[in-house]
């Protein structure tokens, strides 16, 4: 059972009877070479394999298994290389040491694909001109160091530990998820259509435009692009928790071993828009510029900071790593930075407007009061998806008019531009007429609640309330006053206000 002081076989598989360990290279300095595939295990009979403690050198120069049945144990410090692909079963076993595996496929044969199957390398080096390598969902504890020479490999889901550069292209690809739900209510999930853009697509969009992002519809990835258009399911996922589908984003490119951002280093960033649902059921949503002005990227997860933090939240990296591609990490606060590689989408109606009430009575005016009203409000409550916020203006049909003539109040002098204090009354500080005071701090002009202005007849109004950004039920309080002398003849006096809403995009 043993292969002692081998120097080139011919070995192509080490099925061997059920229970057997074989020993590799026993003796100092042995080099162990197989010319073809060599497969640990037939998944059935159990059988080990292990390298010598003299650390032995093995050589392979097609493609290396593990079956279901296999353990490949590998001393401390044994060099191994492979020249084809690696496939570890979920049920094999890796046992990595503290070990050198290299991948030195010389090119022109496709693609290598390494599967670990739960089980990571310690050093992996890829050192083949012309090669191309997919390490594809890599295990849940990172790889020692990985260290590129020459070639092109493609890390998607694997934590790749320190990684060096000396040669070739190393790149690390990640899954990423999107749960879109209803802001106020997040128990209500949104179910998006696909490829439809009237009821709201989710689009993912690479902020550089280099093509590097990919979805997987089933068994293959689909065509790198710059933008990819999707939907979500009726549990608001895309695509998952879903076996047939992940969205598959690149997190860098490296060609050196340089600092990111920096020469030989490209950094990827992205932006996550959803289309307004419809009949405005819930409004667009865009994460850079609804929440925070601020893409995602990252400083490959190495906690430094990058040079564009202002316009950035580095957090694509490591943690966004998932042993199953169907199955989502913990979701972060809604709306904030995916730090585990689910974008948790809370989105807006929108539009939502009402008024707390549709009369408002200022009172009696009379001498007890000095002919001057001191209540009298409406309150204004507005949720909105539009990036911008929205405007409410407001004017009045007509003056203060006394029912059943034309008598009226004038407007107070004052204008929304330009409002003034009113401090007294038109009995004894000649201050007369209708006006209005707005609560909303955005309005800077009206300093505090005794700064009014009267309200125009004209139907495109004035802003009264506005905000700057989405928002879920903000209120807004428009404060009602009004003061007559006695020319003014008594009676009932009344008009109608109109208050419209406009989102802002």
């Amino acid at each position: 059972t043993n292969i002692t002081n081998t120097t080139y076989w011919h070995l192509r598989s080490v099925p061997a009877a059920n229970g057997h360990t074989h020993t590799l290279g026993t003796g100092a300095s042995q080099t162990v070479t197989v010319s073809g595939n060599m497969t640990v295990g037939n998944a059935v009979n159990t059988v080990t394999v292990r390298a010598d403690s003299n650390n032995p050198t093995l050589g392979v120069l097609g493609n290396f298994t593990i079956a279901a049945s296999g353990t490949f144990t590998a001393s401390n410090s044994a060099s191994f290389s492979v020249g084809g692909s690696w496939s570890n079963s979920a049920t094999g076993v890796f046992n990595r040491g503290t070990g050198t595996v290299t991948f030195d496929d010389g090119g022109g044969d496709g693609q290598e694909i390494i599967a670990d199957g739960g089980d990571p390398f310690y050093d992996i080096i890829f050192n083949g001109s012309g090669g191309d390598w997919l390490y594809t969902d890599g295990a849940s504890t990172a790889t020692n160091s990985t260290t590129m020479q020459a070639g092109s490999a493609t890390l998607l889901n694997v934590h790749s530990g320190t990684r060096s550069v000396t040669g070739g292209t190393l790149i690390q690809d990640w899954y990423l998820s999107v749960h879109a739900v209803d802001r106020v209510t997040p128990a209500t999930n949104i179910d998006t259509a696909e490829d439809d853009s009237t009821n709201g697509d989710v689009i993912v969009l690479e902020v550089g435009s280099n093509a590097t992002i990919y979805l997987n519809g089933g068994p293959a990835w689909g065509t790198a692009e710059a933008t990819k258009r999707t939907g979500t399911v009726s549990t608001g996922h895309i695509p998952q928790p879903n076996s047939n589908g992940a969205i598959r984003l690149r997190e860098y490119s490296m060609t050196n071993s340089g600092t990111c951002p920096g020469a030989g280093c490209t950094l990827y960033r992205y932006d996550l828009e959803v289309e307004q649902q419809n009949n405005w059921t819930y409004g667009e949503y865009d994460y850079h510029d609804d929440y925070g002005l601020k893409y995602i990227t990252s400083c490959l997860a190495n906690g430094s900071t990058c040079s564009n933090d202002a316009t950035d939240d580095d957090v694509i990296g490591d943690a966004w790593y998932r042993a199953t591609i169907g199955t989502e990490n913990s979701h972060p606060t809604l709306n904030e930075p995916p730090t585990g590689g689910t974008w948790y989408a809370g989105m807006l109606s929108g539009l939502l407007f009402s008024l707390n009430s549709l009369s408002v009575s200022l009172g009696d005016l009379n001498a007890g009061n000095n002919f001057t009203s001191q209540s009298g409000t409406t309150t204004t409550n507005v949720s909105t998806s539009g990036s911008l916020g929205y405007n409410i203006v407001a004017w009045v049909t007509q003056l203060l008019t006394r029912v059943g003539d034309s008598q009226t109040i004038p407007a107070w002098s004052g204008t929304n531009a330009s409002p003034t204090t009113w401090t007294g009354n038109c009995i004894a500080s000649s201050q007369c007429g209708f006006g209005y005071n707005t609560n909303d701090a955005d309005l800077t002009q009206f300093t505090d609640s005794t700064y009014f202005a009267g309200f125009t007849t004209t139907n495109n109004g004035d802003v009264v309330c506005r905000a700057t950004g989405p928002v879920s039920g903000d209120q807004c309080t428009i404060t009602y006053r009004v003061s007559a002398d006695l020319s003014i003849a008594a009676g009932q006096y009344q008009t109608t206000v109109n208050y419209i809403v406009t989102p802002q995009y």
